[in-house]
């Protein structure tokens, strides 16, 4: 191999292109979150697929996934994601995502859901859920959680 040494003011001359270089396709998108909801899949897959990646995603990451799913999840699907309403160790931003989309859920759905919340010790959406509670049911059990699901039972049943 021969190195040719040129002045700095010295023209390089013509430079030959060798065989192009391979275009590299555009990587595919590393977010897993875009790419289910880029995908052809039906929408309710979509929402299972996106479900049961949260529990991989940092924090930041699951409010996003949380964001999405309330548009995508059906109400039967909606009960799945139930533990993030209840678990007290799910993000706060993302319980609060989950809590805001349950006001706009069925009642038969959204009761049921509410009494879980309100009767979870320490659960940081507890108090509005009871109220909320108290609202659809006109009556204040207080603590008396089998009470509330009595009323909430009796209240389903005459929506019937």
């Amino acid at each position: 191999m021969q190195v040719v040494v040129r002045q700095p003011d010295e023209p390089a001359g013509d430079v030959s292109v060798g065989s192009p270089v391979p275009e590299v396709p555009p990587e595919e998108n590393e977010d897993p979150i875009d790419n289910i909801l880029a995908s052809d899949t039906p929408t309710a897959q979509k929402a299972e697929q996106l479900l049961s990646l949260m529990p991989s995603l940092p924090a930041s990451e699951q409010v996003e996934a949380a964001q999405h799913l309330v548009n995508l999840l059906n109400d039967e699907q909606f009960l799945a994601a139930g533990y993030y309403l209840t678990n007290q160790d799910a993000a706060a931003e993302v319980q609060s995502v989950f809590v805001a989309e349950l006001l706009n859920r069925p009642e038969k759905l959204k009761l049921p859901l509410c009494l879980a919340i309100a009767s979870t010790t320490g659960h940081r959406h507890a108090r509005e859920a009871k109220d909320l509670l108290g609202l659809h049911v006109a009556e204040d059990h207080g603590t008396n959680w089998p009470a509330w699901a009595q009323a909430i039972q009796s209240l389903l049943e005459q929506d019937r």
